[in-house]
């Protein structure tokens, strides 16, 4: 009995240890990045936040990608990344509340990862990511709902495993053309299908990342690539190999690894945001080029909207949901906070593939139907030559 619970311990010793043992760098040629630099805390060492500070306010770098490695917390950062402001998150615990708190402030997650006992999360400001969601659960069930949201427009710009089960970050982007995903259940098959279905069709690694045993590839076409890469997964001289990258005129695009802590005790969780309900701008128009700026945000766990109309902020809350849409009546914040549904408020309903927005109009009984999402400049060309909601 005593050689069966050793041998037991043993086994789940060895798949802890497989967990962490991976350090996967994924390198590119044509990258804006300038003054690329990397560092690691070694294994079982916590994060180096020192360096983190000293290249943000002394060297005016960015965090770039994050990973917890065969070798501890390994960081790359760069000039030049397009990120104008960043915070990070190392806790514990997954950082749901200061997520949102960050999306409402315009930040986007940009990197993550889970080490021995902490996670991980950078959110930057100043990236095209629009939107964002993220779902955690196992890998297996993930699949309808990345397809969903690929329909939507968004495609997984993170991953990472935890021990139990996978992160994945989708966020609403320009900077992709198309996407998908395969998981190899060893290296040489990771490799080959790189080798025939990636680099062979002119196609893109996104990111690989590996919960021990499988490797997790994403791909497709993103516009700035040049579709020369180079990965390396556990190289045994890792300053050799990034020194001869960098002297190719290659970048680090990001870092893979794996976490060894197989008893993160969180269950499959979905953020609010998850199924559809976005934070931040976004802007929408209809074929009489009405058009109408979005604000969605969270206050404390209540799903917000600020529209304006005519230059006039309203503010909605989401009362309640169906199969296909969110509905939210119009509502007004009082001084001590409380959110206050008046009498006959209006609605707003918007379908939950973000297809049409439907607010009604108080005195006409009517409404105002939006069903063409816009970009940003395309909402100031118009408010700025027509006024949009007559009254």
């Amino acid at each position: 009995m005593k050689r069966l619970l050793l041998l037991a311990l043993l086994t789940a010793t060895i798949s802890l240890a497989k967990a962490q043992d991976k350090t996967i760098i994924l390198t590119e040629k044509g990258m804006p990045y300038t003054n690329q630099t990397w560092f690691y805390s070694g294994k079982d060492k916590a994060l180096q936040e020192d360096k983190i500070k000293k290249h943000w306010n002394q060297e005016d770098r960015r965090i770039t990608s994050v990973a917890y490695t065969k070798n501890g917390w390994f960081v790359t950062m760069a000039r030049n990344t397009g990120i104008d402001k960043q915070a990070y998150k190392y806790s514990i615990s997954w950082p749901e509340e200061w997520i949102k708190e960050k999306w409402h402030d315009g930040y986007r997650i940009t990197t993550l990862s889970r080490g021995k006992d902490k996670w991980l999360v950078v959110m930057s400001k100043g990236h095209d990511y629009k939107h964002q969601c993220y779902l955690r659960d196992d890998l297996s069930n993930i699949k309808r709902w990345v397809k969903h949201n690929w329909e939507r427009g968004y495609y997984i710009t993170n991953a990472a495993y935890d021990g139990n089960m996978w992160t994945i970050v989708m966020s609403k982007t320009e900077g992709f053309v198309s996407q998908g995903y395969f998981v190899a259940d060893n290296y040489d098959n990771m490799v080959s299908e790189i080798r025939e279905d990636v680099w062979g069709k002119d196609l893109c690694i996104h990111l690989i990342e590996s919960d021990g045993d499988d490797f997790l590839v994403v791909y497709g076409k993103h516009r700035s690539c040049e579709n020369t890469q180079n990965y390396s997964v556990n190289n045994s001289d890792i300053s050799k190999y990034i020194s001869k990258r960098w002297d190719n005129s290659f970048h680090i695009l990001y870092l893979g690894g794996g976490s060894s802590n197989k008893n993160v005790k969180s269950q499959p969780y979905a953020d609010s945001s998850n199924y559809g309900k976005r934070t931040g701008r976004a802007y929408y128009m209809n074929s009489g080029y009405e058009v109408c700026d979005f604000n969605f945000y969270f206050l404390d766990d209540k799903y917000m909207a600020e529209i304006r109309l005519s230059g006039k902020a309203q503010k909605y809350i989401l009362q309640e949901e169906n199969d296909d849409s969110y509905i939210f009546r119009k509502c007004v914040i009082r001084n001590n906070g409380k959110v206050e549904i008046l009498f006959g408020a209006p609605r707003m309903t918007i379908s939950k593939d973000w297809d049409k927005i439907s607010i009604e109009k108080r005195f006409h009984g009517d409404c105002i139907i939006l069903t063409e999402e816009i970009s940003q400049s395309e909402y100031d060309k118009i408010t700025q030559t027509k006024d949009i909601f007559p009254q």
